[in-house]
């Protein structure tokens, strides 16, 4: 009746009700009124727990803490207390009410933790683990060590352990308790119930063992303790259980997580450094990523005595163009110088970079002196071909460059400061000749 209460609801209390009544009626003899009566009393358990359930258990599973199983044996301690005194009003005459109480509550700890373990057929997930417990041998094997030291010990078998009958059922108990899951674990419980139930008051006259009642209701209790104990044990285990597999489950999201902000973190920091090295208005290379890269050329050059060329690069009268167009147009102007310096390299070990302001720089690895001249025709001449109007400009009316290329090998003792120099005193050259123009070194330093 608790364990219907539990799962179902009050719902389920006017069909308790009907159950008890027909029972009373049918075993008592009585009348109609007085079985009515008597159902009242007995469904008084199941009203007290479901009155009591929402204060003292989190959750309607007596199995899913130890504050949950407490609270709903407290609470079916009070309703079987009740139902019994009731019931005693009913029957003066009846059986004696600390033996009734141990009865009624002994069912409930054999019984309900099973029923309410049970899955239900919407719990396909249940019945499949059930299956599985069910399956395995050791828990036949259990069954069958509980059998048989039950019959060995309460049939008096074994006159040594007849004052001692729990002395190996309560460790079969609490095997079952570690290994198995809740259903299969309150199977082994109900059943040891049963046939403790059937030796101590049902065949107490039909096998040769002691039939003092006193004795046999000592065992009784006895046994509803360890039962009891039993299930405790079991609601800790689960909890521990429970409580270990949320903390794997939380360390698992803990370690995917790391994983993933250590994935998130690495393609950030990829991604800073390419913007690092990237100019932000124009999208080439910046001036540290050009350094990086000449200092890395030089070397291979003066290893391979291979020629290495460079240019500097500077935009005609650009500050008179901000002035005129505006900062925005100067910005867009920029952009399209870069994206024509950098189609204009043919070859993929070149470099264009911005150096700074309006002023940009070629690296050309392997570029012999002779080849300055055409690439500085080409870049020179690609700019002017994007016929920009600059009114305030030189007298083409159109935005244009000046280039000072210079190329070296390098040698031990040189520098790469060394050959930068040189370009960037051919670009003033070529400023101060007129500009639109480009000036070159013949020949390597």
């Amino acid at each position: 009746m608790v364990a219907l209460a539990l799962r179902s609801g009050p719902i389920v209390l006017p069909g308790l009700w009907l159950g008890a009544s027909l029972v009373a009626f049918l075993s008592s003899g009585g009348g109609l009124w007085h079985a009515i009566a008597v159902g009242l009393a007995t469904c008084l358990e199941p009203v007290v727990v479901l009155l009591l359930v929402p204060r003292l258990m989190r959750s309607r599973d007596p199995l899913d803490s130890l504050h949950d199983f407490v609270g709903l044996y407290g609470a079916s301690a009070l309703g079987v207390l009740l139902s019994i005194g009731a019931i005693r009003l009913l029957h003066p005459a009846g059986l004696d009410a600390s033996l009734a109480f141990l009865l009624h509550f002994a069912g409930i700890l054999a019984l309900t933790p099973f029923l309410a373990a049970l899955p239900g057929p919407g719990d396909p997930a249940g019945l499949q683990r059930l299956r599985h417990e069910l399956r395995r041998p050791d828990w036949w094997g259990l069954l069958l060590a509980i059998t048989l030291s039950t019959v060995l010990i309460n049939g008096g078998f074994l006159p040594a352990l007849s004052l001692t009958p729990l002395a190996l059922l309560f460790p079969l108990l609490l095997v079952a308790g570690f290994r198995f899951l809740p259903v299969a674990a309150t199977g082994l419980n109900l059943l040891a119930a049963m046939l403790q139930t059937w030796f101590v008051f049902v065949g107490s006259d039909l096998l040769p063992a002691s039939s003092d009642l006193v004795l046999r209701s000592v065992m009784a209790r006895l046994f509803c303790g360890v039962l009891f104990l039993a299930l405790m044990i079991l609601v800790t285990n689960l909890q521990q259980r429970r409580m270990r597999a949320r903390l794997e489950e939380q360390a698992r999201e803990l370690e995917e997580m790391v994983a993933s902000r250590t994935q998130e973190l690495t393609a950030a920091n990829v991604r800073l450094e390419q913007l690092s090295h990237q100019d932000s208005l124009t999208g080439i290379p910046n001036r540290r990523s050009f350094q990086r890269r000449f200092d890395t050329e030089w070397q291979r050059a003066l290893r391979h005595q291979m020629p290495l060329s460079i240019g500097m690069l500077d935009v005609d009268y650009f500050k008179a163009y901000n002035d005129h167009y505006g900062h925005p147009a100067g910005d867009h102007c920029l952009e399209q110088i870069a994206a024509v310096l950098e189609a204009s390299l043919g070859r993929s070990g070149d470099l264009v970079a911005r150096y700074g302001g309006e002023e940009f720089v070629v690296l050309l690895p392997g570029l012999p002196a002779e080849g300055l001249g055409p690439i500085g025709e080409k870049l020179r001449s690609s700019v002017s071909a994007l016929g920009l109007p600059h009114a305030q400009g030189g007298p083409e009316g159109i935005v244009t460059v000046s280039l000072g290329l210079a190329t070296a090998v390098p040698q031990e003792g040189s520098t790469p400061k060394e050959l930068l120099a040189v370009a960037d005193a051919l670009l003033y050259q070529a400023k101060k000749e007129g500009r639109n123009r480009l000036c070159w070194m013949p020949r390597p330093l």
